[in-house]
C-alpha cells in the first residue's frame, strides 16, 4: 500500500496482512467511525446497505514493514519492520 505526500514529494511502501474484521462488536464500532467521517456518495451507499439489512464487510490491515519511496534513503530496505516469524514469511528474509 503506497503512501504518497505531493506537497513535500516524499512517500512510504507499507508491506502486511489484511483481514477481515470477524467480531461483530468491533464490526459495528469501526463501521460506525466510518458512516460518521465519511460524505456525500460513499455515505449513502453505506446507509443504503445497512438499511437492507446488510452488514458491510470491514478490512483491517496490519502493517509489517515500512519502506522509503525517497530515491535519497536506502531503497527496498525496511525502516521499520515487525520482525516476527509470519513477518518474515511475507517478506521472504
Amino acid at each position: 500500500m503506497p503512501v504518497f505526500d505531493k506537497k513535500e514529494l516524499k512517500g512510504f511502501q507499507l508491506k502486511g496482512k489484511v483481514s477481515f474484521v470477524t467480531d461483530e462488536k468491533e464490526k459495528s464500532k469501526i463501521t460506525d467511525i466510518i458512516i460518521r467521517s465519511s460524505t456525500g456518495k460513499t455515505s449513502s451507499k453505506i446507509f443504503e446497505r445497512i438499511s437492507q439489512n446488510k452488514t458491510p464487510n470491514v478490512l483491517m490491515f496490519t502493517a509489517k514493514a515500512i519502506y522509503s519511496l525517497d530515491p535519497k534513503e536506502e531503497s527496498g530496505v525496511a525502516q521499520v519492520m515487525d520482525k516476527d516469524g509470519e513477518t518474515v514469511a511475507l517478506l521472504g528474509r
